[in-house]
């Protein structure tokens, strides 16, 4: 097997490539990806266990569960970033 040894490649000049980030930066990102789609499975199944009355409870429909998680996943990184941006301006003006 051949390394690439290139100094820049195919992603350094492509839009939305991972520019400046290197081998680790990129080995790190798709390992990050691999564990966040095994942890949306692993949650889709878990609450596939549960049965029609139950997920109605929580909001949850079985024909939608796997678009519902991923839904609620965004909603969660969304709340997330809302979050940081709010401690962060506080403590901007507790700095001051």
């Amino acid at each position: 097997m051949f390394w690439n040894t290139r100094r820049n490649s195919r992603a350094d000049i492509q839009p939305g490539g991972h520019a400046g980030i290197g081998f680790l930066g990129r080995l790190r990102e798709r390992r990050e990806a691999a564990q966040t789609e095994r942890d949306m499975i692993t949650i889709t199944c878990a609450l596939a266990r549960l049965n029609d009355r139950q997920l109605g409870r929580i909001g949850l429909n079985r024909a939608t569960l796997a678009l519902d998680v991923d839904h609620l996943a965004e909603h969660a990184e969304q709340k997330r970033i809302v979050h940081d941006d709010v401690l962060r301006i506080v403590d901007n003006r507790h700095a001051a």
